[in-house]
């Protein structure tokens, strides 16, 4: 830390207190105080200008890498499920149904299996279907229909592949509390 205040003191007193200590390091011809990241707690000097306009904000300073990070998980994200089970089904499921270049394409784009208008967003998916359960994958109940809220289910794994077209009967999955 170099004999300056924690960031917590920085926040609290006045920058001019803090000036007239004469508690800064001289950066080329930059005056900085070493202030430590409120997220993250890395040490790192920041110039007397961004502590003053902190100071007038009554901010406490985050370092670039966590402003960065936040922010690009506020505009990125509208629902908080990016990389759940439930959000890596329904990407799996819109990329069968819509595009033709995917490996199993004959079997849902061009017999006419598609995603009903609600579940074009994922928000509208997790409505209907809420969290994947773990161990657990999309069923289509029908499989010559398409992907929508009555015709879908969650169902063990290593069930999947009991539910087929070539079935002489309906499967119907263990009853699940």
């Amino acid at each position: 830390m170099g004999g300056c205040a924690p960031w917590y003191f920085l926040y609290l007193v006045d920058v001019r207190t803090i000036e007239s200590s004469h508690q800064h390091v001289k950066v080329g011809r930059w005056r900085a105080f070493d202030l430590k990241c409120d997220v993250c707690k890395i040490s790192k000097l920041v110039r007397v200008d961004v502590v003053r306009r902190l100071d007038k904000e009554s901010r406490p300073w985050k370092c670039v890498h966590c402003v960065s990070s936040n922010h690009l998980l506020t505009i990125s994200t509208k629902h908080g499920k990016y990389g759940s089970g439930s959000y890596r089904s329904w990407c799996k499921m819109k990329d069968r149904c819509l595009n033709p270049k995917h490996v199993h394409s004959k079997n849902y784009l061009q017999r006419g299996i598609g995603v009903c208008e609600k579940w074009m967003s994922f928000i509208g998916f997790y409505e209907d279907m809420s969290d994947r359960p773990v161990g657990y994958s999309l069923d289509r109940i029908d499989n010559y229909k398409g992907y929508f809220k009555e015709n879908c289910r969650w169902i063990p794994l290593n069930d999947q592949a009991k539910n087929r077209r070539d079935s002489k009967k309906p499967y119907t999955p263990p009853f699940r509390q």
